[in-house]
């Protein structure tokens, strides 16, 4: 996988998903190819969200990189994203 022609990249995951979406984002992030690469995860609460701490790590190490996460249960204080994605197929 290679983005260093630097088309954006949705990294789009929910579930168990997220573990393919994880080892495209290290395998980028280790040949420093992060670029203009957004990575989405949708679960249900803050205690749900995997990799919660390597994402964070990634996102400050890589400008070209933004990490999104939407809660479908949030709790009052989150401030990012909820809802759930919806298939239309």
């Amino acid at each position: 996988m290679a983005n260093e022609d630097h088309e954006p990249l949705l990294l789009l995951s929910a579930g168990s998903g997220v573990t393919p979406m994880m080892s495209m984002l290290r395998d980028l992030s280790d040949r420093d190819a992060v670029n203009n690469v957004v990575f989405f995860h949708q679960c249900s609460t803050t205690d749900d969200i995997p990799f919660a701490d390597e994402l964070k790590l990634l996102e400050n190490k890589h400008d070209h990189l933004t990490v999104m996460i939407s809660l479908t249960q949030p709790s009052e204080d989150w401030e990012g994203l909820k809802g759930a994605l919806v298939s239309l197929i």
